[in-house]
């Protein structure tokens, strides 16, 4: 399992980007990237686990909200 620490500057980047939009293109994920430090794989693992804690405190049988990207499938 891939664990690693953040600072509160490289949480803060990546909620402020999970807000905007749960998956993420090549270009967030570069920008992403460059702004924290972090490798691509640190920062898509990071939007993976949001995506699952985020579907877990879905009460049972309520509708997730889908975002506009995820209906038309752009990821």
């Amino acid at each position: 399992m891939l664990e690693f620490d953040l600072v509160k500057e490289q949480t803060e980047l990546l909620k402020k980007a999970f807000e905007k939009n749960t998956y993420l293109s090549a270009s967030v994920v570069q920008d992403l990237c460059e702004k924290t430090g972090l490798e691509k794989t640190n920062v898509k693992i990071w939007f993976r686990v949001q995506r699952y804690k985020r579907k877990e405190m879905q009460p049972k049988g309520e509708p997730m909200e889908m975002e506009e990207d995820e209906m038309v499938g752009d990821q």
